[in-house]
């Protein structure tokens, strides 16, 4: 597990430099509409995971034009363990004002009450609203809002549009009408991407005790950038996409480094209405990876990953399951697959072929495994492959029941494509390509021909953007596809 250690950059040097009011470009009265606030009550929820009875409350007015706080403030309790609080008897000089929480909360990753206090905040505009919630969301567009109001002389309401928007866009989210400081962890499709947000910022379970010095650095970037610069979003993302992978392949939940079923049963512990936040932390290492959304629109949809140059998942093969999740093409959801073994292998019955193949590489342990991973599918010598390698009822495929498969779909050009399709066979494009560079996946046959010149020649069914063909090679890697006995 790795912590990145930082410079601590006390949450003071964002929010509350303002106090000094200099150097700030500021905003215009006129065209901001202050108006003066007289005994509000302000309620709202606190949320990280939830903060804890008890946690402090504080309300600071801030100037209409600069944001700089004006020295009012109001403070109270959270009233129980649900993140709740409520303030009486409001009144600030202006519709602005800076709320910040700070406490202990329930943490996402253990269940537990954290083992620090941190502190969150939010600015929001009091004229035509009572209530306020705080959360990591409003946190990081507070500090920016300050930043592109203070320095930058834009209006409260231009400056809160584009924070928002550009907080959103770093995780790969489309911004929805609902304003941050009305998102609820617990409630609606706004409530899944904040806790995805919140989850995915957490990221560790050992990092809680960093977390606020992290969260600060991360706050300070995106505040003076408008996005999140820092090499740790690669690693965040490679993690849930591995996890997400490990459990389509149906692995052992020890295999995984970030346990978010686990996750889901202790947010469900708390309240039985947890929107799907795995949706948002699916979109979210997708955007790192440049596959765009997967929607109702691009269902079976195809794309080839590539966009982070230190990512391990460089040029795998993706595609946009009907649940709206990316998944690896081997981990795709197969109409009718079924599971043939406990190490995750799935079979599928090709209503064209008329056999039950297998709906993805074989996933195992196997002697001789090259170069492949769990979830990718193994990779063997094709030397090496043969009915040992396939479990239970299933076989290696002889080169004429290849053949009997590409036929069976109207020959080598038309086979290329129907067997790489989502839907059936999947042939996935694995490490393999041709003298071109053009990619193309290789299949093991049972088959092998020694010629008089002493070389031994393995059969392999050859698939690419062109043609599916019976192909040889005297020693090579394939990926096997078992076939389930007759």
């Amino acid at each position: 597990m790795r912590i990145k250690k930082y410079l601590l950059i006390a949450l003071s040097g964002i929010f509350f430099a303002a106090c000094s009011g200099r150097d700030f470009a500021g905003t215009s009265e006129e065209s901001e509409g202050v108006v003066a606030i007289k005994d509000k009550q302000i309620a709202g929820v606190t949320q990280k995971g939830p903060f804890l009875l008890g946690s402090s409350v504080t309300i600071q007015g801030l100037d209409g034009n600069t944001l700089v706080q004006t020295g009012k403030s109001f403070k109270a309790l959270v009233k129980s363990n649900k993140g709740d609080f409520e303030i009486k008897d409001v009144s600030l000089s202006s519709q602005y004002a800076l709320f910040e929480v700070n406490g202990y909360f329930r943490d996402e990753y253990t269940g537990n009450i954290s083992d620090i206090k941190i502190s969150l905040n939010a600015i929001a505009d009091l004229k035509d609203r009572n209530r306020v919630n705080v959360n990591v969301v409003t946190h990081l567009v507070a500090g920016r809002m300050l930043f592109l109001v203070q320095k930058k002389g834009m209006s409260f309401k231009d400056a809160k549009k584009q924070a928002e928007m550009e907080l959103f866009s770093s995780f790969g989210f489309v911004k929805g009408d609902e304003s941050p400081e009305d998102m609820d962890i617990f409630v609606g499709e706004s409530g899944a991407a904040l806790l995805a947000i919140s989850i995915l910022l957490r990221s560790e379970d050992d990092r809680t005790a960093d977390f606020m010095e992290w969260l600060s650095a991360m706050s300070y970037s995106f505040a003076n950038s408008g996005v999140w610069e820092d090499d740790e979003k690669t690693y965040i993302a490679e993690r849930f996409m591995n996890a997400e992978m490990l459990q389509r392949s149906n692995k052992p939940l020890e295999y995984y480094d970030v346990d978010v079923k686990k996750i889901r049963e202790y947010l469900e512990t708390w309240d039985d209405s947890i929107p799907p936040f795995e949706k948002y932390t699916n979109r979210y290492w997708a955007h790192m990876i440049g596959l765009g959304l997967c929607a109702e629109n691009n269902v079976y949809e195809i794309q080839r990953s590539g966009k982070s140059d230190d990512s391990e998942s460089d040029g795998d093969e993706y595609v946009c399951n009907p649940d709206q999740h990316w998944s690896l093409m081997a981990n795709r959801d197969v109409p009718g697959a079924f599971y043939v073994d406990t190490s995750g292998n799935r079979a599928y019955y090709d209503e064209v072929d008329s056999n039950y193949w297998f709906a993805e590489n074989m996933k195992h342990e196997y002697q001789n495994c090259e170069e492949g991973s769990f979830a990718r599918g193994c990779l063997l010598y094709s030397g090496w492959a043969n009915d040992e390698s396939c479990p239970s009822g299933f076989h290696l495929p002889s080169r004429d029941e290849f053949r009997h498969l590409i036929d069976a779909y109207g020959g080598s050009k038309n086979a290329a494509a129907a067997l790489r399709s989502p839907k059936g066979f999947g042939a996935t494009f694995f490490k393999y390509s041709n003298d071109d560079g053009e990619p193309l996946a290789k299949f093991c046959s049972s088959d092998r021909e020694k010629k008089k010149s002493g070389r031994t020649y393995y059969y392999f069914m050859r698939v690419d953007s062109k043609e599916a063909v019976i192909d040889s090679t005297t020693f090579d890697l394939c990926s096997v596809r078992c076939l389930k006995d007759r």
